[in-house]
C-alpha cells in the first residue's frame, strides 16, 4: 500500500512509498507490519489496509477478540519475558514429545515463578 510522504512543509509530498517509515504516523503502524498487528482500538478496523488485501480481512478485527500477553494481568516486563522464552508453548512441546502433561505443568509453572517473584 502507497501513501504520500511528508516531504518537512507539512504538506504531502507527490511521491509514494510502500512502508511509510515516518515512526509519528499513526497511518504507519498497520501498513509497516502488513496487517500483523493488533491496533490499540477498534478504530483500527476502518484503516484502508484491509480493502487492500482480502486475505488480511480475518485478522482485522483481532482487537475484538485477542489478547495482549499477560491478560487477564498487565502486559509487562514478565509477561514479555514469558513469552520471548516461549515457556507456555514449551510446555505443549514437552508434553506433546512424551513428557507426561503433569510435569509439563510443573515445569512450566517453576518457570512462570522465577519471573514473577
Amino acid at each position: 500500500m502507497a501513501q504520500p510522504e511528508a516531504n518537512g512543509t507539512g504538506a504531502a509530498d507527490t511521491r509514494t512509498r510502500s512502508v511509510c517509515v515516518n515512526r509519528r504516523c499513526a497511518y504507519c503502524a498497520p501498513v509497516s507490519q502488513q496487517g500483523f498487528t493488533l491496533g490499540p482500538t477498534a478504530e483500527w478496523q476502518n484503516h484502508p489496509l484491509w480493502q487492500d488485501d482480502p486475505i488480511m480481512l480475518p485478522f482485522r478485527s483481532l482487537a475484538e477478540i485477542g489478547r495482549v500477553a499477560g491478560y487477564a494481568g498487565p502486559p509487562d516486563r514478565a509477561a514479555a519475558e514469558v513469552v520471548t522464552k516461549y515457556i507456555i508453548t514449551d510446555m505443549y512441546a514437552k508434553a506433546v514429545q512424551g513428557m507426561p502433561a503433569e510435569s509439563a505443568v510443573k515445569w512450566a509453572h517453576g518457570e512462570l515463578v522465577k519471573i514473577y517473584t
